[in-house]
């Protein structure tokens, strides 16, 4: 299993983040993130696969394709 960074909040909830260089997200691109949760369940409360360019895209599962100008630009959640 793994996952590119994970982020964890006081009350142990976990974020799982994989970094993807294409535009696209494939079916194996959540390999990782759905590997994840398998493992840690519940606590995983989020997932977001940072992309090249794909517009914010739910994926399901509380799991979301973005933009890594998303990161730095608000406005990039409004497309």
């Amino acid at each position: 299993m793994e996952v590119d960074l994970v982020l964890e909040d006081d009350a142990g909830h976990l974020i799982g983040i994989e970094v993807n260089s294409g535009s696209s997200v494939r079916k194996d691109t959540l390999k990782g993130l759905s590997a994840f949760k398998e493992v840690y369940g519940n606590r995983m409360v989020g997932g977001y696969v940072v992309t090249g360019n794909a517009p914010v895209t739910p994926l399901g599962e509380g799991w979301w394709a973005i933009p890594a100008d998303a990161l730095r630009n608000r406005l990039a959640w409004s497309s």
